[in-house]
């Protein structure tokens, strides 16, 4: 899976550098978008492809939200635009959530209800905020790291941080039932107000 990633991240920035496209152009080039789309959604399984679309179009059409001095430039000096990294950053979660979740939660003993609340759980609104607010307190954090990606290791830690908030909140839930229904009524009130 982290070789896909790699690979992925390396035909993006090549593509991206090479049209010079910014993530924050990336909606008013519909055939650069679309081959963006098509890269990412490798390896996500079938049956979340439109979800996953749905994602990809939403965190593009909110790239106003990215357009921050911390996001426009690199995280450590020489390597990538973080904004050249956003995209693979919600394909990598969005990953982890449905294509390769915990083994935890996938186990039989619960009928499924910690899988089904670990994946209700996840919101891009709410991981788009906590990615800004941590590559604003994380910058430099690898910087004595010499013979590493820094940015990519600080993105990954900053996703993976993120999925184990979300295993903590699963783990601590003492209705999980209760919790289930309200996730689900919150995601549907969420999608009537953004359509």
């Amino acid at each position: 899976m982290e070789n896909l990633l790699d690979i992925q991240k390396l035909y993006l920035v090549k593509m991206r550098k090479s049209k010079s496209i910014s993530f924050f152009d990336i909606a008013k080039d519909e055939l650069y978008k679309r081959e963006l789309f098509n890269v990412l959604i490798k390896g996500i399984d079938q049956k979340y492809h439109k979800e996953f679309l749905d994602i990809l179009e939403y965190v593009v059409s909110k790239s106003d939200s990215f357009n921050i001095e911390e996001l426009r430039t690199e995280l450590y000096v020489g390597e990538d635009n973080i904004d050249d990294l956003i995209l693979p950053s919600v394909r990598r979660v969005f990953g982890k959530v449905y294509t390769q979740p915990p083994p935890m939660f996938l186990s039989g003993t619960d009928e499924g209800l910690r899988l089904k609340m670990f994946q209700l759980s996840f919101d891009i609104d709410e991981f788009i905020d906590y990615f800004i607010d941590m590559i604003k307190t994380s910058k430099s954090v690898l910087s004595e790291f010499k013979y590493l990606d820094k940015t990519t290791q600080t993105l990954e830690l900053i996703v993976d941080n993120y999925i184990a908030k979300l295993v903590k909140d699963v783990l601590e839930t003492q209705d999980i039932k209760q919790d289930i229904a309200m996730l689900t009524r919150n995601k549907k009130i969420k999608g009537l107000i953004n359509d």
